[in-house]
């Protein structure tokens, strides 16, 4: 995580002198997140530099050692407990989100494999694959109310679990993702828009500031209201594709995934064209003395924060 200026260590403190926006305090300066592990954000790095290749943009011969050094990362802990896309105070969990979309980081390669002709452990990663979705599917599922969850036994929903069907890891038509696009809408929609998480303590948060926070349409509507009809237009509309057997949905989804939609391509690539000049600007900036390289020291020297600007909620880019 970088600060305009490009500074790399920017520790959070609270002024507690400052009532905040409309009485919203606390107020804070720095961003304590600098500190936590976010592992959605390598799948979403690997799946920029996929559509790089699907939009035909010139790779440099540096573009797949980067692809390799950042799965490589993802191989090894994509397994951890993460403090997910919404930055949660809380205990660590392991949100669902984070883990599909450490799917998406190992199917990229994949795909960078058999339709590209780069070079890699083809059976590796697809064993890797199939492991990660399977995992998904039996713990980040609640079959008592045949919907995802927001982390591994919770009961709570997250805004994000609109972008399974986005991200290919299944199609919008499973009786799995059918009822969980439902409940988002039920329970999260708010005067149109969509809030990140419910103010429930199974939003993954001990910090009753933060859930409240991240239960407002004001803080997370504008970010996430566009994932709702997305996922709504993927669901379709066949009773017989909705009352079929549990058992079937994940199976058949994984031997057929489905494909990233194509608005979500032309995001990823318009942000991929930013990300370019982001990372360029940053290599620039002179670091300054005895200043700290991050708290996590088995972070790839490229950016930990690559690539965070798809659609964030407010303060977040």
């Amino acid at each position: 995580m970088y600060a305009l200026d490009g500074t790399r260590r920017i520790p959070e403190h609270q002024l507690d002198w400052l009532a905040g926006y409309e009485g919203s305090a606390p107020v804070r300066v720095g961003n304590a997140a600098a500190g936590q592990l976010q592992l959605d954000v390598w799948g979403e790095v690997l799946d920029g530099l996929h559509q790089s290749r699907l939009a035909g943009i010139d790779a440099d011969e540096d573009a797949w050692d980067l692809h390799l050094a950042l799965l490589d990362y993802l191989e090894k802990r994509w397994a951890e407990p993460d403090n997910g896309l919404w930055e949660a105070r809380g205990p660590r969990r392991h949100f669902v989100h984070s883990k599909v979309m450490a799917w998406v980081g190992v199917d990229r390669a994949v795909q960078a494999v058999e339709r590209f002709g780069m070079r890699g452990r083809l059976h590796r990663w697809k064993a890797l694959r199939e492991q990660i979705h399977a995992e998904v599917c039996e713990r980040g599922f609640d079959r008592s109310r045949g919907t995802f969850t927001q982390f591994y036994g919770s009961k709570g929903l997250d805004a994000a679990l609109l972008l399974i069907p986005a991200v290919g890891f299944l199609p919008g038509t499973t009786p799995a993702v059918v009822p969980t696009v439902d409940a988002v809408r039920e329970e999260l929609c708010q005067d149109g828009f969509v809030c990140a998480t419910a103010p429930t303590p199974t939003a993954g948060s001990t910090d009753s500031e933060e859930r409240r926070g991240r239960s407002s349409p004001a803080r997370s509507g504008s970010s996430t209201r566009w994932w709702e009809p997305d996922a709504t237009t993927r669901r379709g509309l066949s009773s017989s594709v909705c009352s079929s057997s549990e058992t079937t949905w994940a199976s058949s989804a994984r031997s057929t995934t489905a494909r990233p939609s194509a608005s979500w391509a032309q995001t990823r690539r318009s942000r991929l064209r930013q990300l370019t000049i982001v990372t360029s600007a940053v290599s620039r900036s002179p670091r300054r003395a005895g200043e700290s390289g991050g708290p996590d020291p088995g972070v790839p020297s490229a950016p930990r924060r690559l690539l965070r600007g798809r659609i964030c909620p407010s303060g977040r880019r």
